[in-house]
C-alpha cells in the first residue's frame, strides 16, 4: 500500500511540475503509476488533496526555516555576529531550493486554481505574526543594552511587504535557468545582508 502511494507521487510530482495544478491530469498520473483512476481515488480522494501531498514535504521545510526566526539562538546570533547569521541564513535557504526546487517552483508559481494559493496567503499572515514577536523580543532584550529601537508599533501591512521579498527572493531562485551554488549564495548573501541593514535601522541597532 505504501509502495503504491509513492509511486502515485512520484508519477503526480511529474505531472504538475510539467503542467501545473490546473492543467495536470490524473488520467495521466494514474496510468504513469499503473492503476487505474478509481485505484488513484483509493489513495487520495481528489486532485487538491493529491497536489497537497506531493507539496506536503517542501512545506514543512519551508515553515522549519521561517520558524528559525523564533528561535532565542536566532536572536542572539542576529544581535552578535551579523556574518555568522548571514551564512546560517544561506546555508537554510540553499538547502530548501536544493532539495525542494521544483516544488517550490510549482507552490509559487503553478498552483492556480488549487487552494495552496490560500495557504500561501496563511503563509504570510502567520510571518507578519512571527515577525511582531521577533521584532518584541529583541526590544525587550536588547533595549537595556542601549539599543535606540523598541520599535514595536510596525505596520503589519508592512511586515507583509518583508514577507513578500523573501518569497519574491525564493521565487528567483527557482525559476528560469537552475543556479549553481555561488549563485544561489551570492543572490541569498545580498538579500540578508540588505534586509539585514534595514531591519538594524528599524530596530535602532548599530552593530
Amino acid at each position: 500500500m505504501k509502495t503504491n502511494r509513492n509511486i502515485i507521487l512520484k508519477a503526480a510530482r511529474e505531472e504538475f511540475v510539467t503542467k501545473g495544478y490546473s492543467d495536470a491530469s490524473l488520467r495521466i498520473i494514474a496510468r504513469e503509476a499503473g492503476i487505474t483512476v478509481s485505484g488513484l481515488y483509493r489513495h487520495f480522494a481528489s486532485k487538491e488533496e493529491l497536489f497537497e501531498a506531493v507539496l506536503t514535504p517542501m512545506l514543512i521545510h519551508l515553515e522549519e526555516l521561517t520558524r528559525n526566526d523564533t528561535k532565542e539562538e536566532t536572536l542572539e546570533l542576529y544581535h552578535n555576529n551579523q556574518r555568522q547569521f548571514e551564512q546560517e541564513m544561506i546555508m537554510l535557504c540553499s538547502a530548501l531550493v536544493n532539495n525542494y526546487r521544483l516544488e517550490l517552483r510549482l507552490y509559487l508559481t503553478q498552483s492556480e486554481g488549487s487552494q495552496m494559493t490560500k495557504r500561501l496567503e496563511s503563509f504570510i499572515n502567520d510571518q507578519v505574526i512571527i515577525g511582531e514577536q521577533f521584532v518584541k523580543r529583541f526590544n525587550e532584550k536588547y533595549s537595556l543594552l542601549g539599543n535606540n529601537g523598541n520599535n514595536n508599533n510596525i505596520p503589519p501591512a508592512f511586515m507583509r511587504i518583508a514577507t513578500r521579498c523573501f518569497i519574491e527572493l525564493l521565487r528567483e531562485l527557482v525559476t528560469g535557468p537552475k543556479k549553481n551554488d555561488n549563485e544561489l549564495t551570492a543572490l541569498i548573501s545580498y538579500y540578508t545582508r540588505f534586509v539585514s541593514a534595514g531591519w538594524r535601522e528599524i530596530l535602532g541597532f548599530i552593530p
